[in-house]
C-alpha cells in the first residue's frame, strides 16, 4: 500500500517522480505514461493506490465496475487479493479486500491450465495461507480450485523470499493445492479438499505440448524398430534370429541408459521434474500426514498422470 500511495500524482506545482518519457521513437506514437493501467476501470484504480474511502463510494453507488477487467483481464478483486498477499498486515489491504467479496464478485478467470497467472484470487488466498477467505472465496463466490493455475517461478518473483529454493527451481504450472502442500500446514490441505481440489492434479511445464510430442515421435521411432527386426526375422525363416535379437538388444540398452542419465536429479545443479503431484511434493518434503490424508482423499500412489 505504501507503495501504491507513493505513485499517486505530485501536488500542484510539481512533477511527479519516476514517469516514463512520452517521446517515441521517429515515427512512432509517443509512449503512454502507464502502460500497465490500460483499459484501467475508475475502481481498479482505487484499489491499485490503496484507496478504501473510494472503494466504498463507488460500490454504495452501485457502478457497474465490480467485475469489469482491465486489458489484462484482472478485476477488482484479483488486485486486492494479491496487495494483501504481499502486504498480510495491511489494514488497507485487508478493507478492500472485504469489500470486494462482500459484494460475491466473479473470482474464476479464463485460461487455466493454459493460462497460468499469479493473479487469480485463490491463488492469492493460498499464498498468503488465508484459510477464512479461501473459503469464503469457494462457498459463496463459487471459486475453482481445480482451474487457475499458476507459474511457480512466479511466486518467489512477486512475493520476495517465498518458498525461493523450491519454487524457483521447479518449472511448473501447479493447481492450488500444491501451494496449499508447500506450506507444510495439515489444516490448510486438509481444507483444500474439504473445498473440493482434486488431489489427483499434476504440474506441467510451459512446452507440456511439445514433450508430449517428443515422447510420442521416441515411442513410435521404437515400435518402427521393433517392427523392422521382427520382419526381418520372419523374412530369413529363423537364420538371422539371434543376429536380430543381439541389435535389437544393444539398441535398447542404449536408449535406457540415455534415459537413465537424463532422469538424475543432481542437488544443486539440475532442476526437479515439472511432472509433480501434491503427493510428490508432500514425499520431497517429507510430510507423512499430509501424505496420508493426500491417499485417502483418493490421491494415486503411482502419479497419475504424471507418471
Amino acid at each position: 500500500v505504501d507503495a501504491a500511495r507513493a505513485r499517486r500524482p505530485a501536488p500542484p506545482g510539481k512533477k511527479p517522480k519516476g514517469t516514463r518519457a512520452k517521446k517515441g521513437w521517429l515515427f512512432l506514437p509517443d509512449m503512454p505514461d502507464r502502460p500497465e493501467l490500460a483499459q484501467t476501470s475508475a475502481l481498479v484504480y482505487a484499489v491499485r493506490l490503496g484507496r478504501p474511502t473510494t472503494v466504498r463510494a463507488l460500490l454504495d453507488a452501485h457502478v457497474p465496475l465490480l467485475n469489469a477487467q482491465d486489458a489484462w483481464g484482472y478485476t477488482p478483486v484479483c488486485y486486492a487479493l494479491h496487495l494483501l498477499a504481499k502486504e498480510r498486515d495491511s489494514v488497507v489491504a485487508a478493507a478492500m479486500a472485504d469489500m470486494l467479496l462482500e459484494r460475491r464478485p466473479l473470482v474464476n478467470l479464463r485460461g487455466g491450465v493454459e493460462r497460468p497467472t499469479i493473479m487469480a484470487p485463490v491463488v492469492s488466498a493460498l499464498i498468503s495461507g488465508d484459510a477464512q477467505r479461501l473459503a469464503y472465496l469457494v462457498t459463496r463466490c463459487v471459486a475453482s480450485l481445480n482451474t487457475a493455475y499458476v507459474y511457480l517461478p512466479d511466486v518467489p518473483a512477486y512475493f520476495t523470499g517465498l518458498w525461493e529454493r523450491t519454487a524457483s527451481q521447479t518449472q511448473s504450472r501447479v493447481p492450488p493445492l500444491h501451494l496449499a502442500v508447500m506450506h507444510r500446514k495439515l489444516d490448510l490441505v486438509k481444507l483444500t479438499c474439504d473445498l473440493g481440489a482434486n488431489p489427483n492434479l499434476y504440474g506441467q511445464p510451459l512446452d507440456a505440448e511439445k514433450v508430449r510430442a517428443k515422447r510420442k515421435k521416441e515411442y513410435d521411432a521404437e515400435c518402427e524398430v521393433i517392427m523392422a527386426a521382427a520382419q526381418e526375422i520372419a523374412e530369413n525363416d529363423g537364420k538371422l534370429r539371434w543376429q536380430s535379437k543381439a541389435r535389437l538388444g544393444v539398441m535398447a540398452q542404449l536408449k535406457k541408459l540415455k534415459k537413465a542419465i537424463a532422469s538424475i536429479e543432481i542437488p544443486g545443479w539440475s532442476k526437479p521434474h515439472p511432472w509433480v503431484t501434491p503427493l510428490h511434493l508432500a514425499a520431497r518434503y517429507g510430510l507423512p500426514d499430509i501424505c496420508l490424508l493426500l491417499v485417502q482423499r483418493g490421491a494415486l500412489v503411482n502419479g497419475g498422470g504424471a507418471a
